[in-house]
């Protein structure tokens, strides 16, 4: 049924201007294309949305998951990175970004707006998930770091886990 009802927004709204049609209603189109596995379909619909008002942070953004499950990583990153650009306290995007980030190896940067969408989003378990995801890594490749122990230490302890935090504040002989 999902596709169905793609397949007849998108016919509905090829017939008509984007001035006729709202915003929103490309936007939300878009957003579900790419939630429901379209994310090809999605990307011009979401073009059309940005081309309207490009300093609006959300068709960035999913123009960004778009390409992204399109397997356009680059694409993904400079839409993503707008985003968060626009809007500085968008927490899925500084979370979408982290990630994709984290998925490329890029552990510094993955670990600053992971962080920043964690901060943002206090109360998400997505933002805190990803961030413990990517401290774990950075352990794993950097065991005696003792910044990046801290961190995730920290991490923990906010996230009620004190006794776990206070195991990553000792390095491997305990001190």
């Amino acid at each position: 049924m999902p596709g169905l009802a793609a397949a007849v927004l998108l016919a509905i709204v090829a017939h008509f201007p984007m001035k006729v049609v709202y915003d929103e209603t490309y936007l939300n189109l878009g957003s579900f294309l790419v939630q429901t596995g379209r994310p090809a379909d999605a990307v011009p619909v979401l073009l059309k949305t940005v081309a309207v008002d490009p300093s609006y942070a959300a068709p960035h953004f999913n123009l960004g998951l778009a390409y992204r499950d399109s397997g356009e990583q680059q694409a993904a990153l400079e839409e993503l990175t707008t985003a968060v650009r626009l809007r500085p306290d968008y927490a899925e995007a500084h979370s979408a970004l982290g990630v994709m980030f984290r998925g490329l190896g890029r552990t510094a940067e993955a670990l600053q707006h992971l962080r920043e969408a964690a901060r943002l989003a206090p109360a998400s378990v997505e933002a805190h998930s990803n961030l413990g995801l990517a401290l774990s890594e950075a352990i794993r490749l950097q065991p005696r770091n003792y910044g990046v122990r801290i961190n995730f230490g920290n991490a923990l302890c906010e996230a009620g886990r004190a006794a776990e935090g206070v195991d990553q504040y000792q390095d491997e002989d305990g001190v």
